[in-house]
């Protein structure tokens, strides 16, 4: 199978493609590891052009998290919360949703995390494990009030989503997969590709200054340590989440893309079913859905409103 190939049709390794921004605070609550807004990045000095670094407006929150400090965008006043866990290689999951997020933002009130590498987070020396993944999160959206929310993961994160259903099960009301990597998809296929910088990416359908924002912060953080171990340790972690199942008890829904169940049709493998690869991984009985929708991975992308209203039907039927 051919490296690139193998690369799109795995789901993980494309990019997020929508955006959001925020405005700036330097207010920190030293007390509650807390920093109400983060501070735009770098010095511009007194003289001459402002560095790149400089030019990033910061968005969302940062918290302190074991060390380090994670950014997370915090949308909406719903009554209902939201933990949305990005793929990987996301550049900017804060900058990424924004045709989503105002689709949702009415209605709920939607955790955006940005784990360490990416976005306005800190790079950190921890090991890119699912466990630290996973806890990282969780951490840095309790410390902001998340405590009974729906899980949504996009892309890679389903795997991550497998172990965090498990620890956190007491808080989490339903779990969405989003075109979700699922545990054993790597048994099917290779996925030794190369990482390369992704700096050249345009969001649609938000301004230009979101896209500018956007390309500054893919100049910062593109192919730093983070993305680089976690890449190294993409085996590890698919072999690490194949330890968990879904809970009985829990709520499930996968909104899959057409485009996926296509192409892994065509896949010369004995499991080339994309839905069936979902729907093992639900429970007997479980209160599900699996609903296929006509677009690529990035559904939050291309279909925004369609999800949006799908997750609105979901959670009303719920029992």
């Amino acid at each position: 199978m051919k490296k690139r190939f193998a690369m799109i049709l795995t789901m993980t390794f494309v990019l997020a493609l929508t955006g959001c921004s925020g405005a700036a605070s330097d207010a920190e609550d030293q007390s509650s590891g807390v920093q109400e807004e983060p501070s735009d990045s770098g010095d511009s000095g007194s003289s001459g052009e402002e560095s790149s670094d400089a030019q990033i407006q910061s968005y969302g929150t940062l918290v302190e998290v074991d060390g380090g400090r994670m950014n997370v965008l915090v949308v909406g006043e719903g009554d209902t919360s939201i933990v949305w866990m990005p793929g990987f290689s996301d550049i900017a999951p804060g900058l990424s949703y924004t045709k989503i997020l105002e689709e949702l933002s009415p209605r709920y009130k939607v955790y955006v995390a940005e784990p360490f590498g990416y976005g306005l987070s800190d790079v950190t020396d921890k090991p890119r494990t699912m466990e630290n993944i996973t806890s990282e999160i969780h951490e840095a959206v309790r410390k902001l009030g998340a405590d009974n929310y729906v899980l949504v993961a996009h892309s890679l994160s389903g795997i991550y989503a497998m172990e965090y259903v498990n620890d956190y099960r007491d808080e989490i009301i339903a779990y969405v997969g989003l075109d979700t990597s699922t545990p054993n998809m790597r048994d099917e296929i290779s996925m030794d590709v190369e990482l390369g910088e992704m700096t050249d990416v345009v969001i649609p359908e938000v301004s230009d200054e979101i896209n500018r924002q956007y390309q500054l912060i893919a100049e910062k953080v593109s192919m730093n340590a983070n993305w680089i171990d976690e890449n190294e340790r993409m085996t590890e972690n698919f072999e690490k989440s194949k330890e968990y199942s879904l809970p009985e008890d829990l709520p499930v829904a996968f909104f899959l893309a057409q485009d996926g169940v296509d192409d892994w049709a065509m896949m010369p493998v004995e499991n080339n079913d994309w839905v069936k690869m979902h729907q093992d991984l639900i429970p007997e009985g479980a209160y599900s859905q699996i609903l296929v929708m006509d677009g690529g991975h990035m559904l939050y992308q291309t279909n925004y409103k369609e999800v949006a209203e799908a997750l609105d039907r979901f959670l009303a039927e719920m029992p």
